[in-house]
């Protein structure tokens, strides 16, 4: 239990460095570049790219201790989560901006929170870092 909360701090970190990548590059396109303004999805998506680039780096070296050399295969399900990721975040930044009338910061804000920790933590420990699992100690 112990290892588990250390990996959700260490991933709320490294989701804070992800965001702030995340958000300056998607603030910068839709206030900085008109046509971005009007076409925010494509904003967000452009802004996720980086973040994902530097958040597979951090949490697979730091968050889930994996050593080993990079894999193919471990990084297409990694970009296959965060793929997903970002299509459902957007997807939700839609719903916010559109239906709810949400301010879009904020709907982004509330997207990434949601797909974060309910999405791309689960599917990252468990999936795509899962191999390298150390069985915890039963008295921490």
């Amino acid at each position: 239990m112990i290892n588990f909360l250390k990996q959700i701090i260490k991933f709320s970190f490294v989701g804070g460095i992800s965001a702030v990548i995340d958000f300056s590059v998607y603030f910068t396109l839709t206030r900085g570049v008109p046509v971005f303004r009007t076409y925010y999805v494509a904003a967000s998506i452009l802004s996720s790219i980086g973040a994902i680039a530097v958040n597979y780096l951090i949490n697979r070296r730091w968050t889930f201790n994996d050593q080993s050399g990079i894999s193919i295969r471990q990084y297409s399900k990694y970009f296959t989560v965060y793929g997903l990721g970002v299509l459902w975040h957007n997807s939700l930044l839609v719903i916010f901006v559109e239906a709810a009338n949400i301010h879009d910061l904020i709907a982004k804000v509330l997207a990434v929170l949601i797909v974060g920790y309910g999405w791309n933590f689960m599917l990252a420990k468990f999936w795509v870092f899962g191999y390298n699992r150390v069985i915890e100690n039963p008295n921490d």
